[in-house]
């Protein structure tokens, strides 16, 4: 979860997307809480400028990954309805243009692991 948070190519499922979704909410009502602390000094404008910029772009890019998901280009995210679509829907199951199933991903990592420890206790058992 949260590899490549910068890169807009790849999938990802629903939880890491409202994951990221509710993290940029957080920093952003953090920024704000800066904000008016020194509202009048330039410095501090500059500064919370620079934190949103990054943030921003990861919730782009996390965005585009979940549109990639629902096998749908990135550019969907900017339709306002659209974002409760890409909490709400389930994924395309298997891989589509956009990369492999994240959630099969997953499953296949687990699957492996516990054939992997099937075989070392039947070999430990010999």
């Amino acid at each position: 979860m949260f590899k490549n948070i910068f890169s807009f190519k790849g999938r990802i499922g629903r939880l890491e997307y409202v994951l990221s979704v509710v993290i940029f909410l957080f920093m952003t009502i953090i920024t704000s809480g800066v904000s008016t602390l020194e509202a009048s000094d330039v410095a501090v404008g500059y500064l919370i400028l620079l934190m949103f910029i990054p943030l921003l772009w990861i919730l782009l890019a996390q965005g585009c990954k979940r549109c990639h998901d629902l096998n749908k280009n990135g550019f969907y995210q900017l339709i306002p309805i659209f974002l409760l679509w890409m909490i709400f829907a389930k994924g395309t199951e298997g891989d589509n243009q956009y990369g492999n199933d994240p959630s099969a991903i997953d499953n296949t990592l687990t699957r492996s692991s516990i054939d992997g420890d099937l075989e070392r206790q039947q070999r430990d058992q010999l």
